[in-house]
């Protein structure tokens, strides 16, 4: 896909806040690699998968990470994994540091649990 220059220094920019927010330095070689990998996807794609990073990742994502998000947008809507991933992410976060760190997996398992439950139960309602 052609870009402007406009939506290069956009993605540019997307990219910029995410490193910094993840505490990751970016060099100018490593912005190119990510709009050459990133080269088929649309700006709004990449910001938004941009803004997902910051939701699920404590590191900065991979060209593939990002791309996976991207294209995700294209064609379907968060999946029960998707929330699932985040659940899963946001506890073991807000766990961090108030659990013993030996209790943290079978913690947020239980919360996991909680959530299969939960979605089972919306699924039998609904059948």
């Amino acid at each position: 896909m052609e870009r402007s220059d406009k939506e290069r220094k956009r993605i540019d920019l997307a990219l910029l806040a995410l490193a910094e927010a993840l505490n990751h330095k970016c060099s100018e070689t490593m912005l190119y690699a990510y709009q050459v990998a990133l080269d088929d996807c649309a700006l709004h794609e990449i910001q938004e998968a941009c803004r997902q990073s910051l939701k699920r990742f404590e590191w900065f994502p991979k060209p593939i990470e990002l791309r996976r998000l991207a294209v995700r947008q294209r064609t379907a809507r968060p999946t029960i994994a998707d929330d699932r991933d985040a659940i899963e992410y946001r506890a073991y976060k807000a766990l961090r540091g108030h659990v013993d760190p030996t209790e943290i997996d079978k913690r947020v398992q239980e919360i996991l649990q909680k959530f299969d439950d939960e979605h089972q139960q919306l699924a039998d309602d609904q059948s």
